[in-house]
């Protein structure tokens, strides 16, 4: 039983699998959560910019629209 078949049963014969009982699962475990908690961070941050660029953009198209209203309202061409 050579290959890649025997190498998967030692695996399974020595009970380690998702890495219980190796030497850097521990670790491993420790650095995923660690991770996990870094990358919410950031996260968070673009979630709150990205909210702050859809006000601005509410803002400046309100801000746009009425301008161009005032403006053809009030233009010289409109009045003749």
């Amino acid at each position: 039983m050579g290959g890649r078949g025997h190498r998967h049963s030692a695996v399974k014969a020595s009970r380690a699998e998702a890495g219980d009982g190796w030497a850097t699962s521990t670790a491993l475990k420790k650095a995923h959560e660690a991770w996990g908690g870094q990358v919410e961070n950031p996260k968070d941050r673009l979630d709150a910019e990205k909210g702050a660029l859809r006000s601005a953009n509410t803002v400046l198209r309100g801000t746009d629209l009425a301008m161009g209203a005032e403006a053809r309202r009030t233009s010289p061409p409109d009045r003749c």
